[in-house]
C-alpha cells in the first residue's frame, strides 16, 4: 500500500509505506512535506459483536438462544455451524474460553459469558 498525504499547498502526494514518519519535498511546490505515520486502527470486541447484531438461524425459524451471567440473550449462540460434521465433534463437546475459562460449547465462535472471540482455524 501506499500513504496519502497532502502538502501546504494543497498537492496530494502518495508515497511509499517505507517512508512513513520522513521528511520529503513537494514534486509540485517543493514545500516541504512530513509523511504520516499510518494509525492502526483496533476493533474491540463490542464493536464487533455490535455490527454483527442478532443473527438469525438459517432455517428462518427462531433460536431459543442463551441467556448470559448478565441477562443478555444470544441468539446466535445456540446456532449450529456450517461444515461441522456431528460424527467428529459431538454436541456435548465442549472447550474453555481464553478469557474467562468458562466451559462452553466446542462449536460456540463468541463466550456467552465475557463475549470474547473463541474461534480457532481448526473451526473452520
Amino acid at each position: 500500500m501506499s500513504i496519502r498525504c497532502v502538502c501546504q499547498n494543497g498537492h496530494v502526494l502518495t508515497a511509499k509505506d517505507s517512508l512513513a514518519g520522513a521528511v520529503g519535498l513537494c514534486p509540485a511546490c517543493r514545500a516541504r512535506v512530513q509523511i504520516p505515520t499510518p494509525r492502526r486502527e483496533t476493533v474491540s470486541e463490542d464493536a464487533i459483536i455490535a455490527i454483527l447484531g442478532d443473527q438469525q438461524p438459517a432455517d428462518g425459524g427462531s433460536s431459543p438462544g442463551v441467556t448470559d451471567s448478565l441477562g443478555e440473550s444470544w441468539p446466535f449462540a445456540e446456532t449450529p455451524v456450517r461444515g461441522i460434521d456431528s460424527k467428529s465433534q459431538p454436541e456435548d463437546a465442549v472447550k474453555a474460553c481464553q478469557r474467562c475459562h468458562q466451559k462452553v460449547l466446542a462449536h460456540t465462535h463468541i463466550c456467552p459469558h465475557c463475549h470474547a472471540y473463541i474461534a480457532n482455524l481448526d473451526d473452520f
